[in-house]
């Protein structure tokens, strides 16, 4: 699966889609991730703690997506992932966590990292609020 990232010029921001579906999920990336380090889910798990059942539903989007900036913390290190990324890895985690009748519809799905990554950059609300609207 080949994943997409754009960077927005004038808010540092990433955002990832999946080339056929639209909005990546979690468990697609961290599979991705996983597979062209070529580790096998075992490999994965001994080197970040998981339980490879556990791990196994994670990845089939079956399994509860880690949401702990430790647990996080954990899949970087074993996948050495790069700043950028694991910024990816967190929005998703945070987007693949609402509850489904939560969810909110797959145009501002897309949008939530860009929200995200401007909170956690501090970034104005009215600024962040201005972009999200232009995009």
């Amino acid at each position: 699966m080949v994943y997409l990232y754009q960077r927005y010029s004038t808010t540092n921001i990433h955002c990832i889609h999946s080339k056929n579906h639209g909005m990546a999920k979690f468990s697609e990336f961290i599979k991705t991730k996983r597979l062209d380090k070529r580790m096998t889910l075992r490999e994965f798990c001994e080197q970040s703690g998981f339980d490879p059942s556990n791990w196994s539903k994670v990845e089939r989007g079956i399994g509860e997506v880690p949401k702990s900036n430790q647990a996080l913390e954990k899949v970087k290190a074993a996948l050495e992932l790069n700043d950028a990324e694991y910024e990816v890895m967190r929005d998703l985690a945070l987007i693949d966590s609402f509850p489904e009748d939560l969810r909110p519809a797959d145009d501002i799905l897309e949008k939530l990292p860009a929200f995200f990554r401007g909170l956690r950059d501090g970034q104005q609300m009215s600024e962040l609020m201005e972009h999200l609207k232009q995009s």
